[in-house]
C-alpha cells in the first residue's frame, strides 16, 4: 500500500509530495527537501491541530531523515529526560523536536547545552524511538570517518592529512569566516542609518524591477533614481543618513575601499528580495562636490552562470597551454631545470598540506588522469579530474580549513610566487610514483572566489 504525507519541512499537500511506499525516501515538489514517507494518522492530525492551538511549529520526526551527527549534538541523557530530539538547523539555530516546546524549564535545561535553539512540537512516540535508535559513540565515530573519507574519494592519506589540517586551521577558518561575515563600514553596525538606507535602495530596485540605481546628492539633499522599463522612479532615503556615510557603506559592501575618495571604484553587492538573489554592480564616479554611485542591477544566477562559462573557457585555455608541445609557454620566464621532484610513496613526516597534495597528485596517477583542477567550491575547495578530452569529474572535496594551505602548498611545490597577482602564473614540478616519473604542469587562474590551481600531467619515459 502507498502513502502520500504532509512534508515535516513546509507542509507541503498530498499533491506536492512524490507517490512512494511506506519508509521510502521521497522528495518534496515544494521545498525540494528529501523526506521519509509516513501516513497521516489520527495522532498526528491531532498532534497537528494541538499545536496550531498553542502557536508552535510541528514536525513529524519520523518522516525527517535525521543526520546521527547533528542528533548526537545534544548529551543522549538530556534528550531522554526532556524528550528532544535534534532534527535540522535553520541559519545558526538547532531545531530541537520536544514533546512540550511550551515546558519553559524544559528548553532552558537545553539551552544550557545549545544557546541557539528553536523548539518546536513533535509526537513522544517518534521522539522517545529517534532518541532509542541514535547511534553509540562507537558507530557514530565511524560514520564521521566513513563520511570524510567518502569526501575524498576514499583516499586515506588525504582524509588522514585533512583530519591534521582542521586541527591546526580549523579555528582560525572559523574565526575569519566569522569576521567576515559581520564586517561593516568604519564605524558602522547592522542597525546604523547607513546600512538601513542601503538595504531599502536595494529592496525597493528589486521590487520595481530597475536595471539601473542612480545615487547623488542634490541641494543637501540625497537623490536616488531606479531605471525601469517606464523611466525613472524616484527611491526615497531617511533624512536621517549622511551621504557620504551611505556612499561609504555601498563601497564597504561592495569590496571598495571606503576611505578613497576621488578615484573611480567598483564593486559587486550580492542581495536577496523576495526570495531571489541579485548582484549589484557598483561603480564610484568622481565628482567636483561628492562621488556619485551607479548601480547596475542583474540577476544573480545569470551571473554566475556567465561567469562559471567565462572560467571554464579560461581553464580551458590555460590546459591548452599547459599541454602544448612548447614548455614553458612562449613569453613567459620560468626555469624548468630548476623544478622540484616528489616521491609519492615518502608521506611519513611531511606536513599535512604537502600529504594532500601528494594525495591529490597521486589519486590523479591512480586513475590515468590527464588534467586536474583545484578550484573554490562552496565554502572550500573541490577536486576535478578529466582523463578524456571531454568531460571533468568531480573526486574529492577540501573544507574551508584547508583551502589556503593546500592552495599554497601546491604553488610552492610549482615555484610560483605566492604573492598576489590578478594574472595567472605558471610553474612545474616532477613526481615519481609507483615507479613511473611524470612532469606536472601547473598554473593559477586568480578569481574573485579565490586561486584555482590546474594541472597538466605528461607522463616521462616509456
Amino acid at each position: 500500500m502507498s502513502f502520500r504525507a504532509l512534508c515535516p519541512f513546509c507542509s507541503a499537500s498530498y499533491d506536492n509530495i512524490e507517490d512512494s511506499h511506506q519508509g521510502d525516501r521521497a522528495r518534496c515538489r515544494r521545498c525540494q527537501q528529501t523526506i521519509i514517507i509516513r501516513p497521516v494518522t489520527a495522532e498526528v492530525q491531532e498532534a497537528m491541530q494541538r499545536a496550531r492551538q498553542l502557536k508552535v511549529p510541528f514536525v513529524r520526526v519520523a518522516a525527517v531523515p535525521l543526520d546521527p551527527v547533528l542528533a548526537t549534538s545534544v548529551p543522549r541523557a538530556t534528550l531522554q529526560r526532556y524528550v528532544a530530539i535534534p532534527v535540522g538547523k535553520s541559519g545558526d539555530d538547532l531545531i530541537v523536536a520536544m514533546a512540550d516546546p511550551l515546558d519553559l524549564y524544559a528548553v532552558d535545561a537545553l539551552r544550557l547545552q545549545v544557546p541557539a535553539l528553536k523548539a518546536v512540537m513533535g509526537l513522544r512516540s517518534e521522539i522517545e524511538q529517534a532518541v532509542q535508535d541514535l547511534p553509540t559513540p562507537e558507530a557514530l565515530a565511524q560514520a564521521q570517518s566513513a563520511r570524510a573519507l567518502a569526501e575524498v574519494g576514499g583516499d586515506v592519506l588525504a582524509a588522514q592529512a585533512i583530519a591534521e589540517l582542521k586541527a591546526e586551521f580549523g579555528e582560525q577558518a572559523e574565526a575569519e569566516a566569522a569576521a567576515a561575515a559581520v564586517a561593516t563600514a568604519p564605524g558602522d553596525d547592522d542597525t546604523s542609518p547607513a546600512k538601513k538606507a542601503v538595504d531599502a535602495i536595494l529592496s525597493r530596485a528589486a521590487e520595481v524591477q530597475a536595471s539601473e540605481v542612480r545615487v547623488m546628492p542634490h541641494e543637501g539633499k540625497i537623490v536616488v533614481q531606479g531605471r525601469t522599463a517606464d523611466g525613472l522612479h524616484a527611491i526615497p532615503v531617511e533624512d536621517t543618513v549622511e551621504y557620504s556615510r551611505l556612499v561609504a557603506r555601498l563601497k564597504t559592501a561592495a569590496g571598495a575601499d571606503p576611505s578613497k575618495r576621488g578615484i573611480e571604484q567598483s564593486g559587486a553587492i550580492p542581495f536577496r528580495h523576495g526570495g531571489k538573489e541579485y548582484e549589484f554592480l557598483l561603480s564610484i564616479l568622481p565628482a567636483r562636490d561628492a562621488e556619485r554611485a551607479v548601480l547596475r542591477v542583474l540577476d544573480a544566477a545569470t551571473v554566475k552562470q556567465r561567469r562559471a562559462s567565462e572560467r571554464r573557457q579560461k581553464i580551458d585555455e590555460l590546459l591548452a597551454t599547459l599541454a602544448a608541445a612548447v614548455w614553458p609557454p612562449p613569453g613567459v620566464r620560468m626555469d624548468t631545470s630548476g623544478a622540484r621532484e616528489f616521491v609519492g610513496e615518502q608521506t611519513e613526516g611531511k606536513p599535512p598540506a604537502l600529504r594532500l597534495a601528494l594525495a591529490i597528485v597521486r589519486h590523479a596517477v591512480d586513475h590515468h588522469v590527464r588534467d586536474l583542477v583545484v578550484e573554490p567550491y562552496g565554502e572550500g575547495l573541490r577536486v576535478l579530474e578529466r582523463s578524456t578530452a571531454e568531460h571533468f569529474e568531480q573526486v574529492m572535496t577540501v573544507p574551508p580549513f584547508g583551502q589556503k594551505p593546500l592552495l599554497a602548498r601546491m604553488q610552492i611545490m610549482a615555484n610560483i610566487d605566492l604573492t598576489f597577482t590578478r594574472d595567472s602564473r605558471y610553474g612545474m614540478f616532477f613526481l615519481l610514483y609507483a615507479g613511473t616519473a611524470f612532469e606536472v604542469r601547473m598554473a593559477t587562474l586568480p578569481t574573485e572566489a579565490g586561486v584555482i590551481a590546474i594541472l597538466h600531467f605528461v607522463k616521462q619515459g616509456p
